[in-house]
């Protein structure tokens, strides 16, 4: 377990470079996340799902990488904040995005993380995918709570084996390019 930790948990040594290439790639994060406000909002106008929910939900979860911008001293931790706001503006998009392509809309989670290696801190990754198998899970929890829960332990089994195949296959990757970037071995 500590070779896991060790290889998912980034040192705790941040250098100059690290820390110049973090500080911008964060202010640039959050400008992406906020251009998520008027998108969701036309979305949702042509949608019929909601423009005004659209507008108050997506500026409430914009504010998680406001304040992690603007509170957390670690650039590191600021990713972390990300990896779970880029799959809830995923799952707005979904909500909001009803309609014919709503499944090619799940495609954007795949564009977000492959969007937060540039981060080049694996448990980001780690955060985007638990947050997504939490949701999944949860949903199904509420969904299945009147059938005798049979379908949440096989979506609970089934949710667990996606995301360990998913982790195994992408944090390697992306703890390779962090090594390489930023010369940690």
């Amino acid at each position: 377990m500590k070779k896991l930790i060790d290889y998912l948990v980034l040192p705790n040594v941040v250098s100059a470079f690290e820390a110049s290439y973090l500080a911008r790639l964060n202010r640039i994060g959050f400008v992406f996340f906020a251009l998520h406000l008027p998108l969701f909002v036309g979305l949702a106008y042509f949608n019929d799902t909601g423009p005004l929910a659209a507008a108050v939900l997506t500026a409430f979860v914009l504010a998680g990488p406001l304040l992690a911008l603007k509170v957390l001293a670690n650039p590191r931790s600021v990713s972390l904040v990300y990896g779970f706001t880029a799959m809830i503006m995923g799952g707005l998009l979904v909500h909001f995005g009803q309609g014919p392509v709503q499944i090619e809309m799940h495609f954007y989670f795949f564009a977000l993380l492959a969007m937060l290696a540039v981060f080049g801190n694996p448990l980001a990754i780690v955060v985007a995918a638990v947050t997504v198998a939490l949701h999944h899970l949860l949903r199904k929890l509420g969904a299945t709570a009147s059938d005798g829960g049979e379908a949440v332990i096989d979506s609970g089994f089934s949710q667990s084996t996606h995301a360990r195949h998913f982790l195994s296959d992408r944090v390697e990757f992306f703890r390779e390019r962090f090594d390489c970037m930023f010369g940690h071995a």
